[in-house]
């Protein structure tokens, strides 16, 4: 996916320390200075191919010990530098009524020449029928989490403010819920659904931060990378970014070798006027192929 090689962490830090950063499958050509995020956010090509995947913990203030996180990221090979998916499988696990395991829940951006677009997520953890979708009026290119071309932490490109459906029917914070109350099978595909809206969300990808240490398990090697961070509020009143105009943060955090590393969940507490730790999970782990592989969206 890209010519910088993960097979050398600690030998090659300064080879993965931005900006010093490569092509991936899907690029476009960003003007002088900028990057295309849709090669940052996902894994190199050649670590996918592998059928290598990310571990590390989820923790929690109530489970500070951690579970086991698992990452497997992939991209379907109808992929151009246009549009494409980007997929992102939490786990692998049964499905009723089917022997073996398979790919769910799951994260499935899109993007297109201009954006990268949320777009689907799980509704639960155990269900692969359920899920939350964005989607605009029939426009799946609908919630804008990042432009394509981005000098992070300009304040300009970086930055998007996503509107509620009565201010934009064209881009818009409106999701569908499918389904509307859950059965656990598969006629939740086409039960009935319900819609919501997240009011305003603020989307800014961060300027790069060091030090961030990463175990490449594969070949036995460690070193500190650089990250970016996106934060991504909602629930805003305005979007404006002063202290309290939003209830939730999620932190989306990116390395340009090994793609979607941490995600952090915060509330707003308005009785301490900041933000309250709510869940972190860190992908800083590479693994070899354990015999996992693909995703599994019945729905589509």
């Amino acid at each position: 996916m890209k010519s910088v090689s993960a097979l050398c962490v600690s030998a090659c830090v300064a080879m993965l320390a931005w900006p010093a950063f490569s092509r991936a499958q899907a690029t476009t050509t960003c003007p002088q200075g900028q990057w295309d995020m849709a090669d940052v956010v996902m894994m190199d090509k050649s670590l996918r191919d592998a059928n290598y995947h990310l571990e590390g913990l989820t923790t929690t203030p109530s489970d500070p010990t951690g579970t086991k996180s698992y990452l497997n990221e992939s991209i379907p090979s109808t992929n151009n530098n246009t549009t494409g998916k980007l997929q992102y499988v939490k786990t692998y696990q049964p499905v009723k009524g089917l022997s073996g395991t398979y790919g769910y829940p799951w994260d499935i951006n899109l993007y297109d020449q201009n954006y990268i677009y949320l777009w689907v997520t799980e509704q639960t953890w155990a269900e692969p029928w359920a899920y939350k979708k964005f989607n605009a009026g029939s426009n799946d290119y609908s919630m804008q989490l990042t432009r394509r071309c981005v000098l992070p932490g300009d304040g300009s490109t970086s930055l998007i403010i996503v509107p509620p459906p009565t201010v934009n029917s064209t881009h818009n914070t409106r999701y569908i819920i499918q389904p509307k109350t859950l059965t656990d099978s598969s006629a939740d595909c086409t039960n009935p659904s319900s819609t919501s809206d997240l009011k305003y969300a603020r989307m800014e990808v961060q300027a790069p931060l060091n030090n961030f240490l990463f175990y490449d398990d594969v070949h036995g090697t460690q070193g500190d990378i650089t990250v970016v961070p996106v934060h991504y509020d909602y629930s805003c009143a305005t979007g404006n970014g002063t202290n309290g105009d939003c209830k939730y943060r999620e932190i989306f955090t990116y390395n340009n070798t090994y793609g979607w590393v941490k995600w952090d969940y915060y509330m707003w507490d308005s009785t301490k006027g900041s933000w309250a730790w709510q869940k972190t999970s860190v992908h800083n782990h590479l693994k070899p192929n354990d015999g996992h592989s693909g995703i599994y969206f019945p729905c589509f």
